[in-house]
């Protein structure tokens, strides 16, 4: 209702939409969604910097904030990395279904940086990212930190911790992350619901 899509309580709702379904219906879900709308329009920079880490021994993991579920099948798939490689928001299973129980930490915010201890257990060489979520998750890099298409219109607010006062994109800069721009526009032909229900629609960015 306040139009957050990113804040805590909103992953968890996200995950309790799913309970009672079993983990294969949801993996159907996110596939069948993926090869209706999306299937075909990756960055293909990210393709790409992804077939060249795996070309150079990288080990690959995705990390989001959506119900892991949802998205292992199709990123799997299309990217040519093990299920298991890809993190999310984890729903307690029981006897075949999901559950209202969430498996901590929560893959938002600091919670998403707590994810890489926790389950890679490893400081990560590389990190990508785009958001003011993913602040804590990039800073987890021993080495590159990549931000796609940072926002810099927003000033953050206090809450916002080191980046209190900067845009996504300034504080980036101050910290020597790389920015890349990539094409990131909506698509004429695909209906979303976003507007209708009155829902903050993603800010097109579209590749100069």
């Amino acid at each position: 209702k306040d139009g957050n899509n990113v804040g805590k309580v909103y992953v968890e709702d996200r995950a309790h939409f799913l309970v009672g379904m079993t983990p294969e219906e949801v993996a159907k879900l996110g596939y069948d969604c993926y090869v209706e709308s999306y299937q075909g329009k990756f960055y293909p920079e990210m393709k790409q910097l992804i077939a060249n880490l795996k070309e150079y021994g990288f080990e690959i993991w995705i990390l989001t904030a959506s119900p892991e579920f949802l998205y292992q099948k199709f990123l799997s798939e299309e990217l040519g990395i093990p299920e298991v490689n890809i993190l999310g928001m984890k729903s307690v299973v029981v006897d075949g279904v999901l559950t209202n129980e969430i498996v901590l930490p929560i893959p938002q915010d600091d919670g998403k940086a707590n994810v890489i201890p926790t389950f890679i257990k490893t400081r990560p060489l590389v990190v990508g990212g785009n958001s003011r979520g993913d602040m804590d998750m990039l800073n987890q890099s021993c080495g590159l930190k990549i931000v796609v298409n940072p926002d810099d219109t927003t000033v953050r607010g206090a809450e916002d911790g080191p980046m209190h006062g900067l845009t996504v994109k300034g504080y980036w800069e101050k910290e020597g992350a790389v920015i890349v721009r990539c094409n990131d526009v909506r698509d004429p032909k695909v209906r979303f619901h976003t507007s209708e229900w009155g829902i903050r629609e993603n800010v097109i960015n579209p590749k100069e």
